[in-house]
């Protein structure tokens, strides 16, 4: 099974900050070992909204519209892919790592 972990913004994501680097230390090492087992497919992190732009379709009309977005917690600041045997897997590999 594959599954997508939607990581959500912040106003820390929002405003640029990153993860203290005890923190991206351990999710490093974290994501590694996924990797290596066979089970984290890719990922990454987005920009900040305010650097964003949305396409909004309409039938044949197209709409830019520039960043920011609000609600912060509405937002995605990143995402992880993962694919396991089992759902329940898949599951638990993401409720172990918040964020």
């Amino acid at each position: 099974m594959k599954c997508m972990v939607i990581v959500k913004a912040s106003q820390d994501s929002e405003n640029g900050v990153m993860p203290s680097t005890e923190l991206l230390a351990a999710m490093g090492l974290y994501n590694e070992e996924l990797f290596k087992a066979g089970i984290m497919q890719g990922g990454g992190g987005l920009k900040p909204t305010s650097k964003g732009k949305r396409v909004r379709f309409s039938g044949s009309e197209r709409t830019v519209i520039n960043g920011p977005f609000a609600p912060t917690e509405d937002q995605i600041a990143g995402y992880r892919r993962r694919s396991s045997r089992r759902g329940s897997a898949c599951w638990w590999i993401s409720s172990a790592c918040r964020g």
